[in-house]
């Protein structure tokens, strides 16, 4: 009786949620332009400001009715890369641009984008043709789904659907899903609605390609799944590389070929890019910040570190957290549902380990992490929270023998150290043998019952390789600008428009006649990543 109650509950609440959505996206549209029209002189000018990104375009004798549609991401240099990808798209297939997102564009982003034709916006909302199918899909999601992993793995119609639903509830804020709870039914019925109006785009529509800013929630990465199934072209592009794909988590596919792409380059600047990876990873260990991190803004090398240690002697292991309300998938599916699952996992099974067991939070942690781990201290006393801004040399100074992370730049850090890293996801290092990596709970628990016996031994070659790869070839500074590190210098702000068009205005004809026969270059050759191709082809100028 009370379980019937519960699906009863649950399934009003969805179609009054349904309901809500429904008017809601349509108010807000309707808002939209109300306020598009009455601003529209200072539409133009802004719309003037970015002129500069419009293209010509060659004249066609046929016009397609399809789309190139890209997300709405509101950053300066991605904008500028992917305007010029979307205007080489469109041009070549005689599509026309548009944007798309839970929202109707703001006076600002209609403007810009507007400057360089994508005149079109496709604000996500229940399609009433569509709404039976919405309804049977949330329906049988609430009635299929129980535990988190069912709601990971799910999948509707041949598209991995359940992996941004799930992310995208951790992205409120939450550690960990609750299956059942209003935070769930109200992100399911949302990603079901995007499921099913990326559909209607294609099919009504027409799609001649997707370019995306991130691979991964319901607003933006779930499309990419979508084209995928319908094999729409993919594109991720920014000031390194152009990347399209063909299938989920393809963009990271090229960390087991890290080794390969080194050996490709010739012995001269093998030596050169060594040399320089091993001093940038010194400088890093220094505590010197920002070294290959741009967004770095505090070192977790710096000398600092004032715990208080039982004993100095006794051998500890550490994990490392990551951001609990940032996607667990990132690279790949994870074996375990979210962090928090990891955490509970490696807690309940350190309970009687020999060694002594610290937690140590990122030194930028978002606002509920320490509550999220003091539940968990609770729960396993044995686990110890260290300071955010205590220094892994610290640590090393005070018998840290491992480190566990699922895919943390630790991988790379802590060996020079003199401290074992051990992987419990797919991961950038995982062609290399200076980490340990787990596939599997399995892996995981074998390496606890190793460490009761031994240190694990670290094996140091390939360090200075990997970062030479993932640091230099992977993110080459002159992909787009003559230096991205320059452009990153001279704006600094990387979310300002205004500073980011006094750098490229005087200069950006000659930007664009150079990208230009990059992609054409590019979207001519079947490997789908740019940097491997272009680097040791050697086809990037700056003249």
């Amino acid at each position: 009786m009370i379980k019937r109650r519960t699906e009863i509950y649950r399934l009003t609440y969805i179609a009054l949620y349904l309901a809500f959505l429904h008017i809601e996206t349509y108010r807000k549209i309707l808002l939209s332009k109300i306020r598009h029209t009455y601003l529209n002189p200072m539409s133009l000018s802004i719309q003037e400001k970015f002129c500069y990104l419009q293209i010509p375009k060659t004249p066609k004798t046929h016009q397609s009715k399809k789309l190139v549609l890209m997300d709405e991401f509101l950053v300066p240099q991605w904008v500028l890369v992917n305007s010029i990808l979307a205007q080489s798209i469109s041009d070549s297939s005689g599509s026309s641009i548009a944007t798309f997102g839970f929202n109707p564009r703001s006076n600002f982003s209609n403007s810009l984008f507007n400057s360089f034709s994508a005149n079109m916006h496709y604000t996500i909302q229940i399609k009433l043709t569509n709404f039976l199918q919405i309804l049977r899909d949330v329906f049988n999601l609430v009635c299929t789904v129980k535990v988190n992993d069912q709601l990971k793995s799910l999948e509707i119609r041949n598209v991995r659907v359940g992996l941004d639903i799930y992310e995208t509830i951790l992205r409120t804020g939450i550690p960990t899903v609750q299956v059942g709870s209003q935070r769930f039914l109200r992100s399911a019925t949302q990603g079901i609605v995007a499921l099913n109006f990326y559909e209607w785009l294609i099919k009504t529509k027409g799609l001649s390609a997707v370019l995306l800013s991130h691979d991964s929630y319901i607003g933006i990465g779930l499309l990419g799944k979508v084209a995928h199934q319908h094999q729409v072209p993919v594109y991720h592009a920014n000031p390194y590389e152009i990347i399209s794909t063909r299938g989920n988590f393809e963009v990271y596919k090229r960390f087991l070929d890290y080794p390969n792409y080194f050996e490709s380059l010739s012995d001269g600047l093998k030596k050169e890019l060594l040399f320089r990876a091993e001093n940038d990873i010194n400088r890093r260990l220094s505590g010197e910040v920002g070294i290959g991190l741009p967004h770095q803004t505090m070192s977790a090398f710096s000398n600092s570190g004032d715990y208080i240690f039982n004993s100095k002697d006794n051998r500890k292991a550490l994990i490392a957290t990551h951001c609990f309300f940032d996607n667990p998938h990132a690279y790949d599916e994870m074996i375990f549902a979210d962090f928090w699952e990891w955490l509970n996992f490696l807690a309940e099974n350190t309970k009687d380990s020999s060694l002594e067991w610290f937690i140590k939070p990122h030194r930028d942690y978002l606002p509920g992490t320490l509550e999220t781990l003091e539940t968990l201290i609770t729960k396993y006393p044995h686990l110890k929270i260290l300071p955010s801004d205590t220094s892994f040399q610290y640590l090393k100074r005070n018998n840290f023998e491992v480190a566990f992370t699922c895919y943390g730049s630790i991988g790379h850090e802590l060996p020079n150290l003199g401290i074992a890293v051990v992987n419990c996801a797919y991961n950038p290092h995982i062609a290399y043998n200076f980490n340990t990596h787990c596939t599997s709970k399995l892996d995981i628990l074998s390496v606890l019952n190793e460490l009761e016996e031994s240190r694990i031994e670290i094996d140091l070659e390939g360090i200075y390789q990997f970062y030479a790869v993932h640091n230099y070839l992977m993110r080459p500074d002159d992909f787009f600008f003559p230096s991205m590190q320059k452009y990153q210098d001279d704006v600094k702000d990387p979310l300002n428009f205004d500073l980011c068009n006094e750098f490229v205005k005087s200069s950006w004809k000659k930007t664009v006649d150079r990208f230009r026969v990059v992609i054409d270059e590019y979207l001519a050759q079947p490997e789908p990543n740019s940097t491997v191709y272009f680097l040791t082809a050697g086809k990037i100028r700056h003249d």
